[in-house]
């Protein structure tokens, strides 16, 4: 009963402190805000009023009177209420509140209490049982519902409103200077405080100092201090020079656009005046202007001092201009004239670096190094302390020296070496200024053989150093590097410009490389290109057949009197055209292969000079195919076409079908002799081939007998190695038998049965189980053993080698044998038929006119002719083995038969006197074709003509390095002449002459052998270029244009030396419409008195032991002389 009791008086006391608190809360909220609304209302009355100190002291007191007051009333008992202080609520008035606020308990609280206390005052006169169950039930209906809880939101809002509007009042404070002013008077109500202005003038510049004869604009703006004030639209600004006691009143009226402002300009200020500014009554203190001289810069001279790698001099800029272009590097020199005494000066740059000046007085001097671009001002400072005002901004553009540039115009990026171990690199460099050096970088980056190269090594190049922009050409040779096959070198070259102030500057190239083939790879190339170039003439043969097949249709026709100009007619001839049109680009592309295919093999040795020599006569024939003729017949034959005209048809026609019977019998020769040329030069490759196995045999024998037994690694690679060399044995096997091929459509010809020999003897000496052998011999470390094996196989491989050169000599004895012997026979049929035609000529010119005599001399004729078809078609048929039947006997023969058959018609005729006529120009003609098929005769006899060639190429070679050691001796000269260097040129000047000489000297010799129009270029323009480059170094005149001089010779001289392949350079060439040139000819050469001095000289030439090839052709040429003078 008690406990239950208890329950309720706890939950009772709960919500007494719960409502004793929140009647603090509001109670307290409401006296806060009325506080604070009473203190808005004295702040504002202050700001509004301003009120005396006494009004301010009463306010104060009164105020906190009522505001004492006030929470003595309101606030405090309910303070006194909650710590118990004063009573509060009796629980009868809570459980009737609780009652109110929650109408579920109804009034079963107030009841539990009365029955409760009832029990206590009545004890006999109720049972105490049943009061206790009665107070039981209502106690426990009441205690399960939650009534002690009462609502707190309404005095939290309350709270936070009084917050919320004391922080407006705080905000107000911060932000209203008047409103917070007005409560700092109040507090301090014992101090008087002056009422604030009705307006705040703000005055620029107020106190200030001005240059002499500067504009001074003084700005005033006007703010009412009240809102209700209004913004005067008029000031009155008082102004008064130094020393005048009045001001002068200027009335200044206010923009429309910007009310409350106002402008005045003083312009031309050369004294310090004073000044104010009134606004109704209102007046602002007084503000000086001082005046005074700051210093500037009268005078500004700029001297910029260039790198001396440049060769620029030194300049100056024009007066008071401070803007500079220069190159990195610069020095400017700086020279600045200022209106006053100086204290100090400098330059002072956008960077923030700034370089002081030397001051003496009014001037500044010093010099600054220039390195970057930007801007810069100068800086003075008076001895008064003043500085220059608002100084120029100058501009600063440093020109920075540009990176060289270099390029490999020759070689390509990626090249195969040939075996003479020498690449010719042609570089273009160029600078703005100049150059320190250039340099070849290379390394080995693959190989077999040895371990490739960490890093470049490097080769460094002569160069002009002081020329910007140059061509230079260098030979390298690669020579003393020992590269092997597949070896793979890269390489680049790299120049360095002269910028001595950043630093020189280096460009270099990509990275190009330089293969070396095996030999087996450069000869299956040649093998492909040989064949291609075979069936490319083969092509051309067969499209010449089917032009001369469509030719004969266009002829049966004609005859046939069933020739029509329609249009399956145009096609036909435009389809002809083009059909020859094609048959010319086939040739000219088939001769560039050739072209390319001899330098190959003449680059990697693979050529004798006999095989040289007629890969250069094929290919002069293939030139020769080029026929402008039969063009120009062609296009004969299609106007005769359009004119549909029989007989200029059929002439034309017979015109073109004789050239293209020339022109196929020239195919037809080309393709007979190309066979004959390629069975030589693959004997001269197998040749190469055993030759270079042969020495690497003996390389292998060598380092198997100083090899280590115990090294696996090093026995492994000999093994390889003896295993590589028995392929390429097996590979010239294979070639021995492609060449045996070949030679079977030769039998008659060529050593056939000397191949089949060597085959076997070959097969015999078992050169595979040899190599195996030495292998095995060598893995299992009997080194000596396989030593043995390895001398037997160089021995067998030098007797192969031994038997190929005498079946090449044989060879080319059998073709020569007999080849002079048909040629043998032809002169003799020739020499015979020049006989016969004398004696018919001698009875023509005895016979009289009109004889019955000429008709018998006519059958004579006719017979003579017949003879002379025979010899011409037996020297047709020998034209296919030789190159030695020339153009030039053709000719020769052709113009015998013409002048024949001119003889007979004129016979036929009885005019017996042209009729002798034409019989001298054919015995003429036979007579120079005897003199040719001699001399062809006895140039094969003692061994033709490429072997005078082949020196005269060398000399060229030898003339070419040696104006290459002088052209470099001369730029290294001209990089700084001393005295000693200048007695140098002397010397050089000498070496120039001596080279000029041997090349004067060389074509002369060149003429004699007929190989004049080999070499490629003007010999003669070289030659004078020598005269002026030898004139420059005697007179001390060394300079750039003398140095391109030497490279144009050195240059020309390089490409004489390719002349032997007729490149596009040669004029005869080149094909061009004719004209009609006049000449003077020279006057006659006066021999009879000449003849005496030209045997002297002669002979004196044969006694200076010319080489035997030069003195071959001057023998040659004292016996023609000779022959002529008897």
């Amino acid at each position: 009963m008690n406990e239950i009791y208890l329950q309720i008086k706890s939950k009772l006391e709960r919500l007494r402190k719960s409502l004793d608190r929140e009647e603090l809360k509001t109670r307290f909220s409401r006296w806060f805000v009325s506080v604070i609304l009473f203190l808005i209302l004295i702040g504002l009355f202050e700001s509004e009023f301003y009120f005396a100190s006494p009004v301010r002291k009463l306010i104060f007191y009164i105020a906190i009177s009522i505001f004492a007051l006030s929470f003595c009333v309101h606030v405090l008992p309910s303070i006194l209420k909650l710590v118990g202080l004063l009573k509060s609520k009796s629980d009868i008035e809570l459980a009737k509140l609780v009652w109110a606020k929650h109408p579920e308990v109804r009034d079963k609280l107030v009841d539990a209490l009365q029955i409760y206390e009832q029990k206590s005052k009545s004890k006999n006169l109720y049972s105490e049982e049943l009061i206790d169950s009665a107070f039981a039930q209502l106690a426990s209906e009441v205690l399960k519902f939650e009534w002690s809880e009462i609502d707190k939101s309404e005095s939290n809002r309350k709270i936070l409103s009084s917050l919320l509007i004391f922080g407006v009042f705080i905000l107000s404070l911060v932000l209203l200077p008047e409103f917070r002013s007005s409560f700092v008077r109040i507090l301090n109500y014992d101090k008087k405080f002056l009422k604030p202005e009705d307006y705040t003038i703000k005055i620029e510049p107020g106190n200030a100092t001005v240059e002499k004869g500067a504009n001074v604009k003084i700005k005033i703006q006007t703010i009412p201090q009240k809102s209700n004030l209004p913004i005067p639209g008029e000031v009155e600004l008082y102004l008064s020079q130094e020393g005048m006691k009045n001001f002068e009143i200027k009335r200044i009226k206010s923009d429309r656009s910007h009310a409350g402002e106002f402008e005045h300009e003083i312009y031309n200020v050369r004294t310090p005046f004073e000044y104010f500014v009134k606004v109704k009554d209102l007046k602002t203190e007084k503000f000086k202007i001082d005046v005074i001289d700051k210093p500037i810069v009268k005078l500004l001279k700029v001297q910029l001092l260039y790198p001396s790698y440049t060769g620029f001099s030194p300049v100056y800029l024009e007066d008071n201009m401070g803007d500079i272009t220069a190159i990195a590097g610069t020095i400017a020199k700086f020279e600045i004239l200022s209106n006053k005494s100086l204290d100090s000066a400098k330059l002072v740059f956008n960077n923030g670096l700034t370089s002081a000046l030397d001051v003496n007085e009014t001037m500044a001097k010093g010099n600054v190094k220039l390195m970057q671009s930007g801007t810069y001002h100068i800086e003075l400072k008076s001895k008064d302390g003043l500085k220059n005002e608002q100084p120029v901004e100058y501009k600063i553009n440093i020109i920075q020296d540009e990176y060289p540039k270099v390029q490999i115009l020759r070689p390509e990026k990626s090249i195969d070496i040939s075996r003479d171990m020498q690449v010719g690199i042609l570089a273009k460099i160029s600078d703005d200024f100049g150059f320190t050096k250039m340099r070849l970088a290379y390394k080995l980056n693959f190989s077999r053989y040895v371990k490739p190269w960490d890093e470049f090594k490097f080769i460094e190049i002569a160069i002009n150093k002081n020329s910007k922009e140059q061509e230079v050409p260098y030979l390298w040779d690669l020579s003393e590097l020992d590269l092997a096959p597949d070896d793979v070198l890269s390489y680049y070259l790299e120049v360095f410009d002269n910028d001595f102030v950043s630093g020189p500057k280096s460009a270099r190239t990509e990275l190009y490389t330089i293969r070396f083939p095996s030999l087996h790879e450069i000869l299956a190339q040649v093998e492909q290109s040989q064949n291609e170039i075979y069936q490319d003439v083969k092509d051309v043969f067969e499209m010449a057949k089917k032009l001369r097949k469509e030719m004969d249709e266009i002829e049966k026709d004609l005859k046939k009197g069933n020739l029509k100009l329609d249009w399956q007619r145009q096609q036909q001839i435009q389809n002809i055209a083009k059909q020859y049109q094609e048959l010319q680009n086939k040739i000219k592309e088939t001769t560039q292969k050739l072209q390319n295919l001899v330098q190959k093999m003449e680059e990697n040795r693979l050529l004798s000079p006999e095989t040289l020599e007629k890969y250069l006569e094929l290919q002069k024939l293939l030139n020769q195919l080029d026929i402008p003729e039969l063009k120009e017949l062609m296009k004969r034959f299609e106007e005769a076409m359009q004119n549909l005209n029989p007989d200029l048809i059929r002439q034309a026609l017979e015109k073109f079908q004789f050239s293209e019977e020339n022109f196929r019998r020239s195919i037809e020769r080309t393709i007979n002799l190309l066979k004959r040329i390629q069975v030589e030069q693959k004997l001269n490759e197998i040749l190469k081939q055993t030759e270079q196995v042969l020495e690497k045999q003996e390389e292998l024998r060598k380092k198997t007998a100083q090899a280590n037994p115990e090294n696996k690694s090093q026995l492994k690679q000999l093994s390889d190695e003896q295993r590589e060399l028995k392929e390429e044995v097996e590979k010239i096997e294979e070639n021995l038998e492609n060449l045996k091929e070949r030679m079977g459509e030769f039998k008659n010809e060529m050593p056939l049965d000397s191949l089949e020999k060597i085959l076997n003897e070959i097969k015999e000496k078992k050169f595979g189980q040899k190599f195996d052998k030495a292998g095995e011999k060598i893995m299992s470390g009997n080194l000596k053993e396989a030593g043995q094996i390895q001398f037997e196989l160089s021995e067998g491989l030098m007797q192969m080698q031994s038997g190929l050169q005498s079946l090449q000599q044989q060879l080319m004895q059998n073709q020569q044998r007999q080849i002079i012997s048909k040629m043998q026979k032809i002169q003799k049929d020739l020499l015979t038929l020049s006989k016969e035609q004398e004696e018919i000529k001698r009875e023509t010119q005895n016979s009289s006119p009109g004889s019955s005599k000429l008709h018998d001399l006519a059958r004579e004729q006719m017979d003579l002719l017949s003879g002379l078809n025979s010899v011409a078609s037996e020297l047709i048929e020998l034209s296919q083995k030789t190159f030695a039947i020339t153009p030039d006997m053709g000719r020769e023969i052709g113009s015998a038969l013409m002048n024949m058959h001119r003889a007979i018609e004129s016979l036929s005729t009885r005019d017996n006197a042209n009729s002798s006529k034409f019989q001298t120009e054919a015995m003429n003609s036979l007579n120079k074709a005897i003199i040719q098929l001699g001399n062809a005769m006895q140039a094969m006899m003692q061994g033709g003509a490429g072997g005078g060639l082949q020196f005269l190429l060398q000399q060229l070679n030898q003339l070419a390095m040696q104006q290459l050691g002088l052209n470099q001796a001369t730029q290294e000269l001209m990089q700084q002449l001393s005295l000693q260097q200048q007695a140098e040129m002397a010397r050089l000047a000498a070496q120039q002459e001596l080279i000029r000489k041997s090349l004067q000297e060389l074509m002369k010799e060149a003429e004699l052998s007929g190989n004049k129009g080999r070499i490629l270029g003007d010999m003669n323009k070289i030659a004078e270029e020598m005269k002026e480059v030898i004139s420059d170094l005697e007179s001390g005149n060394l300079n750039e244009e003398t140095i391109r001089k030497q490279d144009r010779i050195l240059s020309r001289l390089l490409d004489a030396q390719r002349s032997i392949h007729e490149r596009d350079f040669e004029k005869q060439r080149e094909s061009r419409p004719g004209q009609n040139i006049t000449r003077q000819s020279p006057a006659e050469l006066k021999f009879e008195e000449e003849k005496e001095k030209i045997f002297q000289d002669l002979l004196k030439s044969i006694r200076e032991n010319y080489h035997k090839d030069y003195e071959a052709l001057i023998k040659k040429y004292f016996e023609l002389l000779r022959s002529i003078q008897q």
